[in-house]
């Protein structure tokens, strides 16, 4: 169920018509943010060789806020004075939005690094956008997750079963690249379930696939305390992107999560053959359970485009 401003709808409906992505995107131009808050932006116009297309994606992203009911406003930040003096503006939630010149990807100039890692030392809110892109298909991109972050909600989503998966905190752990695809890195957050990010861990390692146990094992401890310090009460659903090692059983697992209820979940996204019902696809949700196979397989959304199928995926509960 999609919990909006203009009331419930359910994914069935959203999924009739013009599909999923076009009565979404509907969705979020028509309606205005189900928890508005207010938004300050500074655009950090320095480091951008393109400041005229980097001031149009200040002025359309705080257009779209203040159409969904946000209080905003930008300010340009031209300067180091400048920037000191906006973040330190405890007054009101600021954001300081950081234009890239080049492509989403592209590894920014030195000096945009130096000023993302002066923001993230400070602990002040930024959001990364590229002059590469056209404001007026990425503003809304842009002004969602700056409403993220700035604690506002334009929809939420919750189980038409239930109030279980509200009242749950989300835990993910996964294992990816790190800067300039060279090494690993080991990430575990912490979500509710509105998706909003209340804490992360983070540690280098090496190329392979499993992480070290005590490595695992500390930073499951530590974001199991964050959830605590915020509610102790809640469920704890732990979703491990991949299979887990043969060295990672649920044992290990249930001694670093001490005596937290929890559910592991192992979520394989590749690999799974597609699923369809004749020349359609299925309805989201639609599981099939292998007798031979602790995995059961599960398409879990339709496809944005018509006539397009999406890729299902394995998972395993313990």
């Amino acid at each position: 169920v999609y919990e909006t401003s203009d009331g419930e709808k359910s994914l069935a409906s959203l999924t009739r018509g013009d599909g999923l992505s076009k009565n979404l995107l509907k969705l979020v131009r028509n309606n205005v943010a189900l928890r508005a808050v207010p938004v300050r932006l500074g655009l950090l116009t320095k480091i951008s060789a393109n400041s005229r297309v980097a001031t149009d994606i200040a002025k359309h992203v705080t257009g779209v806020l203040q159409e969904w009911g946000c209080a905003s406003s930008w300010v340009e930040l031209s300067n180091a004075e400048a920037v000191e003096e906006f973040i330190a503006d405890a007054g009101q939630f600021n954001l300081v939005l950081v234009p890239l010149d080049g492509k989403r990807g592209d590894r920014p100039p030195e000096n945009a690094l130096e000023w993302i890692k002066y923001l993230d030392s400070e602990n002040a809110a930024f959001q990364l956008c590229s002059t590469a892109s056209n404001p007026i298909y990425s503003r809304h991109g842009l002004a969602m997750a700056i409403l993220q972050k700035a604690g506002g909600v334009h929809f939420s989503t919750h189980s038409a079963g239930g109030d279980f998966f509200q009242n749950s905190w989300f835990i993910g752990l996964d294992l990816g690249r790190g800067g300039q695809r060279e090494g690993r890195i080991a990430a575990i957050t912490l979500a509710d379930a509105n998706g909003s990010l209340k804490a992360y861990w983070r540690a280098l390692k090496d190329k392979t696939e499993s992480l070290p146990l005590d490595v695992l094992s500390h930073g499951l401890r530590w974001i199991v305390d964050q959830a605590a310090q915020l509610d102790p009460n809640r469920h704890l659903l732990l979703i491990r992107d991949g299979r887990c090692p043969r060295d990672e059983n649920i044992d290990h697992y249930k001694a670093a999560m001490g005596r937290h209820p929890f559910t592991l979940v192992e979520y394989v996204k590749r690999g799974t053959p597609l699923i369809h019902l004749g020349f359609k696809e299925p309805s989201p949700g639609t599981l099939i359970i292998p007798e031979s196979s602790p995995f059961a397989a599960m398409y879990a959304c339709v496809a944005p485009q018509r006539e397009i199928l999406s890729r299902p995926v394995e998972f395993r509960v313990r």
